[in-house]
Order: C-alpha cells, then sequence, then structure tokens
C-alpha cells in the first residue's frame, strides 16, 4: 500500500491477507528474500501440512495468512530480543479499520533490512492465555498470527552527546490484525521471529515487544457503553506527560482522540521524545489523531508517524487527512482543518466525504451520538479566536446532521460553548456543543469568553476531558494536568 505525501525510499508490502486475495509487494529497487524467508517456509506446522482450512462459520475475515495449526505453549526465552538494531520502539495502535473486528499495530525500528524483516504480530484472546505458575502465558498457533508491512526512509537526527546533526534511515512497521471478535481483550507482541518450532515451543530469533493487550469496539448498539479521551496541544510538554502518564494510562479509556500539535516543530527527535511519553498509553489504547499546524512543518514525519485510513471520497492528497468509525453507538469523525492555497480549500474539499459519512449513518437506529474533531476550532474566544473558514463550511454540516459534539485545540485554554445552532444558543440536544481542550501541558493561554461560551478556563494547569457515553446519555468531565476536575456537563436523549 503506497501511504500519502511518502517520498519513501523503500516500500515492502510483506504479505497481505490470504483471504483478501492480495499478493506480497516488494520494493523496486530490491530482490525478492530467498526461499528459506519465505512466508510459505517461515511458520510452517509440523508434517509439512500446508493446507489452510476455512475459519470457523465461514467468516473469511478471520483466515490467517499462515495455515491454521495446532495450539501449543511457548517455550519462553531468556530474551525476546535477538538483535539490539530490531527492538521494537514506539509502539502503538490505531484503527485503520472497523475497531470491532481490526487493529492496526505500528512500532519503528533502527535501520532494519525489511527484506528480512516480516513485520508480524502474535495475539491471543485473554480467555485463551495458558495458566503456568500462576502467571499466564500466551500460546502460539499460526492463526494468532498476522503480518504487515513495513517501510523505511531517511530523516535528520541529533547527536544526544555533542547535538550534531545527522542523517538517520529508520524502518516503520505496520500490521492489520484483522478477523477478531467484538468486545474481546486480546494480548499481543509485535515485531518479528524468524521461525517457530512446534515440536520444542521455541522461536528462532525473536524480536518482540513486551506483552500488551487491547480491548475489541463492541457491536454496535444504541444502549452501549464507552469511554475516551479528548486531548491535545502537548507542544513539547513532555514532562508533564511522563509525571501524569500512569494516571492517564489507568482512566479505562477505549480510545483516545488527539486533536494535533503533539510537537513544536515536529522534527524526528521531538516525535522521539513525544512516543516515549505517551507509550503507557499507546501500546494498549488506540489513538486517532488529526493534524495540527505544527504538524504541517514536517508534514511527512506526521504520515510515518501514525497508519491512518484511506478513505473513499477524499480528493487525492488528502486521503489520510480525515477518517471516521463507530464504536458502540458513536460516530466519530476527524478532519483537517488546515488552511490551503486559497486558504478554505481543503475545507471545502472535506465537504463532500464529511456529507456523505453522515449522510451513511442519518438514521442507523444503532447510532446515538456524533463526535467531530478538528485542530482549530471553529468557536474560541482565546488568543486564535474563532475559525471562519470553519464556521462557513463546516458548521453548517455539523448543524444540518445533528452532530452533538464538536471537539478542537490550537488554544491553549479550556472552553465550552452552549449548546449552538445558527449563531444562537439552544436547548440540549439540539445544537453542537464545542469543546476547546487544547493544554495537554504546553505553554499555556488565557481564556476569554463570547456568547457562545458557557465556561471557559485559561490553560495555565493544563487540561484534558473525557467523555463517558451511557446509551442516550453522553458525558463531558474536563479535568486540570493533575487530574482535578473542574468542569462537566451531560448531554441526552429521548
Amino acid at each position: 500500500m503506497e501511504r500519502k505525501h511518502l517520498n519513501l525510499l523503500v516500500l515492502l508490502s510483506l504479505l497481505a491477507l490470504l483471504s483478501l486475495g492480495a499478493s506480497a509487494c516488494l520494493e523496486s529497487d530490491r530482490n525478492a528474500p530467498d526461499g528459506d524467508l519465505s512466508p510459505a517456509d517461515t511458520d510452517s506446522p509440523p508434517d509439512g501440512d500446508a493446507d489452510t482450512p476455512t475459519p470457523p462459520d465461514g467468516d473469511a475475515d478471520a483466515a490467517s495468512e499462515e495455515p491454521f495449526s495446532e495450539v501449543v505453549d511457548v517455550n519462553e526465552p531468556d530474551s525476546w530480543i535477538s538483535e539490539e538494531n530490531h527492538t521494537p520502539r514506539f509502539l502503538h495502535l490505531t484503527y485503520r479499520q472497523d475497531p470491532k473486528n481490526a487493529v492496526t499495530v505500528q512500532w519503528q525500528t533502527e535501520f532494519t533490512d525489511i527484506d528480512v524483516y516480516p513485520a508480524r504480530v502474535w495475539f491471543v484472546k485473554e480467555s485463551d492465555l495458558v495458566e503456568f505458575e500462576d502467571v499466564k502465558h500466551m500460546p502460539f498457533a499460526t492463526q494468532f498470527t498476522r503480518k504487515g508491512e513495513s517501510f523505511t526512509y531517511e530523516t535528520q537526527l541529533k547527536d544526544p552527546d555533542s547535538g550534531d546533526p545527522y542523517t538517520a534511515r529508520l524502518a516503520v512497521h505496520e500490521v492489520d490484525v484483522q478477523g477478531l471478535e467484538p468486545g474481546t481483550t486480546y494480548h499481543f507482541r509485535a515485531g518479528t521471529w524468524k521461525s517457530f518450532d512446534f515440536e520444542t515451543g521455541r522461536f528462532d530469533m525473536p524480536n518482540l515487544s513486551a506483552t500488551s493487550s487491547f480491548h475489541t469496539a463492541p457491536e454496535p448498539s444504541a444502549a452501549a457503553k464507552l469511554s475516551f479521551v479528548m486531548a491535545g496541544d502537548s507542544r513539547g510538554g513532555y514532562e508533564g506527560i511522563h509525571a501524569n502518564i500512569e494516571r492517564l494510562k489507568d482512566l479505562g479509556a477505549d480510545f483516545w482522540i488527539f486533536n494535533g500539535d503533539m510537537n513544536d516543530v515536529g522534527t524526528q527527535n521531538e516525535w522521539f521524545l513525544w512516543f516515549e511519553a505517551m507509550a503507557p498509553v499507546l501500546s494498549a489504547t488506540p489513538l486517532m489523531p488529526v493534524q495540527g499546524n505544527h504538524e504541517f512543518f514536517s508534514e511527512e514525519l506526521y504520515y510515518y508517524s501514525f497508519a491512518l485510513p484511506e478513505e473513499d471520497g477524499l480528493p487525492e492528497g488528502l486521503e489520510e487527512h480525515a477518517w471516521h468509525f463507530v464504536y458502540g453507538n458513536t460516530l466519530v469523525i476527524g478532519l483537517d482543518s488546515n488552511p490551503g492555497t486559497p486558504v478554505d480549500q481543503p475545507t471545502i474539499d472535506q465537504l463532500p466525504w464529511l456529507r456523505s459519512v453522515l449522510e451513511r449513518y442519518k438514521d442507523d437506529p444503532e447510532i446515538v451520538w456524533r463526535v467531530a474533531m478538528t485542530h482549530h476550532a471553529p468557536y474560541s474566544a482565546s488568543k486564535h479566536g474563532s475559525t471562519e473558514r470553519l464556521i462557513e463550511h463546516f458548521v453548517p454540516v455539523f448543524e444540518e446532521y445533528g452532530v452533538d459534539l464538536a471537539y478542537a485545540g490550537h488554544d491553549h485554554n479550556y472552553e465550552r460553548s452552549w449548546p449552538w445552532k445558527q449563531g444562537a444558543k439552544v436547548e440540549d440536544g439540539q445544537g453542537v456543543v464545542y469543546i476547546v481542550a487544547g493544554g495537554f501541558y504546553c505553554t499555556p493561554y488565557s481564556a476569554g469568553t463570547d456568547e457562545w461560551t458557557a465556561l471557559s478556563r485559561d490553560g495555565d494547569d493544563s487540561n484534558y476531558a473525557v467523555v463517558r457515553i451511557d446509551g442516550r446519555s453522553l458525558n463531558v468531565t474536563a479535568y486540570n494536568g493533575v487530574g482535578e476536575k473542574f468542569d462537566e456537563t451531560t448531554l441526552t436523549k429521548e
């Protein structure tokens, strides 16, 4: 799969799922790996059984790209890392496909010959873990694995000792873990291995991450319960993130949405620091971002960093700039609010796609809530103020299709609007509530007020918000950087 905006030096699709009938795609300037590392030879079960049975219940999406095999206990190695430069780092999860059946796992390694590094995820349902000496372990079977794709790119780094710049070549690995069961917890490791011996239960040359876990979305239901974190504008606030990340990890959120401006300039060194600070959340909780204006300076690195959906209906060049997914009873939409030439052209270009997504779910009885996220705020009384191009183009569509909550950042403070429609306050359920929460441990801005403002607060002590949904009730609670509640509002529907 070709990533948009990427001037890739190397691009390899190691192996797509057989159920989709895709074939391997190798980078143009390299030959395929030798037969001893080919997908057919790597994980074959004993006795040469290469037949792939039909998955249970005829579910084609549940098929592994590997032959089904006996489930065996694993003889754990002394170390899960065989080669230091193949250590998985910056592990994180996104929703590139339907979150009830799939999750995308992405990580990075130092320069890697991706011809001999098949990116893999080994995963097991929590209910299938094997207990040994009071510790639960992951068993192995070929149907418990998925392969993905890798690419490499060059970027500028600074030597940590001398501060001198140098060119580094890095490898990014992405695996779409498909065929999962809704509402289910899975444990997983990500990385690669040369082969697995089914008789001894041993991996040959494993280079795998520590065990982590994720939970798939439930089947769509109007009565669904879920929670998610809304954050954004960290802008180099790594120290604050480090100090609070363990508490943030324990919020129990099903996923995070992040409104952009992770870093000041978006250099690779800054991305290293951001992923390191956010690691406890990112390795177990999917995070879906939109691009902020500070990602605009080094746009390619932003799209290298996140595996995002390539949505049909978006014009060329905007395929990963906007996305949507359904979780339980909630439709979540991410939009690119950055300016272009002319200034409002990218906003206009997203409108047909935005309308088509909202139209698709307009009469869906299982969809109760609609949430949209941009980086720039349609309505803000702080430093940057309201964004006219969004008010002109996005806001009428939000109002027409009953978007309930529009979340943004850009201004480093907190502000919540009244339910707002056609420039006036309306009753709960009749308008859009606009939330600005752009103070995720970054330099603060002073708050202001305007006619739409229900509550505003300076960004001096940071902020983020947690949305908790229980059927036809949606609660937004805002917290400062150390977890003290300072605002709460609840929307309800009959």
